[in-house]
């Protein structure tokens, strides 16, 4: 009896060994840009489930490699990969969607990506929620989101979220020395208009704050 339990559990796990290694053929297919490898490769296991099939099958529609591009079987096939919790795939279209500015559609398959740690998912998806778009309108949730893609290096989001923050130190709702941070990450890294808002914010600066402003921005790491 209990070599029967353990042929049945061989039975199942043996075409899930096999189905990864077809991947990761097709993966390797596609790299190497032998695309109608690829397409044999991942064709089949895209359509029983497998969800980095169905992830490379939605890049191969986006950009048309080795098929006709077709942003609708792309996005079908992001889709498909994302409901599964694909990450790459949810980002992915996200963005397609966000391009063709289909917002409300988007923001779900953005906010996904964004709570797996994608940095430039927060990022849209923070400046959805500031401008309304296809969401609400929130400050104080849009620069929670626009901030975890600055800790994550994302430069647009960092200079947003010195923007936001500048304009909330008058209410005592972020310290100058916070947006200095990022203008400073900024600048030294050549990023346009991050020097000029870096001037006129330390000119209402204390030197103390100024230096404090410049060791936040040397003890900087992206998070990972």
């Amino acid at each position: 009896m209990r070599f029967m339990r353990l042929a049945a559990f061989l039975i199942v796990l043996l075409p899930a060994l096999t189905a990864n290694a077809g991947v990761d053929e097709g993966r390797k297919a596609f790299m190497a840009a032998h695309y109608a490898q690829a397409w044999k490769e991942l064709n089949p296991l895209a359509k029983v489930g497998n969800a980095d099939a169905q992830y490379l099958l939605g890049v191969m529609y986006s950009h048309g490699r080795g098929v006709g591009q077709d942003d609708d079987q792309s996005a079908r096939w992001y889709a498909a990969a994302a409901k599964q919790g694909h990450v790459e795939a949810a980002f992915n279209l996200g963005f397609m969607l966000y391009q063709q500015e289909r917002f409300a559609e988007a923001a779900p398959w953005l906010k996904q990506a964004a709570e797996h740690g994608v940095g430039m998912a927060a990022s849209l998806f923070g400046d959805m929620i500031r401008q309304g778009l296809g969401l609400s309108m929130d400050e104080a949730s849009a620069y929670s989101w626009i901030l975890k893609a600055a800790d994550k290096g994302v430069a647009g989001a960092q200079y947003e979220a010195g923007l936001m923050c500048a304009k909330l130190i008058a209410e005592r709702r972020c310290a100058p020395t916070e947006a200095y941070k990022w203008f400073k990450l900024l600048a030294d890294a050549g990023y346009p208009g991050a020097m000029e808002n870096l001037a006129k914010l330390s000119a209402g600066m204390a030197s103390a704050e100024i230096a404090e402003g410049d060791r936040l921005a040397k003890a900087w790491r992206p998070q990972r």
